[in-house]
């Protein structure tokens, strides 16, 4: 491929890569179908150029970005994980107000 081509989410994207083959794809504009996109992506085999599906995954996934502040020795605030209301409502009695709930989506796209 001699020019740069931007396709974005398109439904024939793995078809388009088959067609242009490019020496590797940039998956850029965040958010769920970035994620997603790059790891179907490098699931079937292309290249990605820049940020990595893991590097991706790390920081939209609480527990794996905790994990990594913890091995880098570099404090974050509290947090917790819930599936349900229950659950939710152990983690708020824990947490001082206000508590708040970040990327609800995530795990319902991910499970």
């Amino acid at each position: 491929m001699t020019s740069p081509t931007n396709f974005i989410s398109n439904p024939h994207l793995e078809e388009i890569l088959e067609h242009e083959q490019p020496d590797g794809v940039i998956v850029q504009l965040g958010g769920q179908t970035a994620l997603k996109l790059a790891e179907d992506l490098q699931r079937n085999g292309w290249n990605i150029i820049g940020t990595s599906f893991d590097s991706m995954d790390i920081a939209e996934d609480r527990g794996r970005f905790s994990d990594l502040l913890k091995d880098l020795d570099i404090p974050y605030p509290k947090f917790g994980v819930a599936r349900d209301v229950d659950a939710a409502l152990d983690i708020a009695k824990r947490f001082p107000y206000p508590c708040w709930c970040a990327h609800p989506m995530y795990w319902a796209v991910s499970a």
